[in-house]
């Protein structure tokens, strides 16, 4: 958006979503659940899939899109494994 006011405060609230996904991913790495992978990149991606996925269910009128590919979203953070081995990944700043 061009509003600066609403901008900075989308990139607050996403911000902290994408800290508790980072957060999450970070704990899944340290037990061991997780490859060693680019937990912030790892982090944005997962948001934005999300939240196109609950646009998708919403321009559908239907929920169960969310039920059928929700699950994937996890499939994101195993995939960030490959993305760091070919250097693509988005750097988490």
């Amino acid at each position: 958006t061009q509003d600066e006011i609403l901008r900075g405060r989308l990139d607050a609230i996403f911000g902290e979503i994408e800290r508790h996904f980072e957060s999450a991913l970070e704990d899944a790495r340290a037990e061991g659940s997780l490859p060693a992978i680019d937990t912030g990149a790892a982090a944005k991606a997962m948001f934005a899939y999300l939240e196109g996925l609950f646009m998708l269910a919403k321009a559908e009128n239907n929920p169960e899109v969310i039920r059928q590919l929700g699950k994937a979203a996890a499939g994101l953070a195993l995939g960030m494994e490959k993305v760091n081995k070919g250097g693509d990944a988005v750097s988490s700043g």
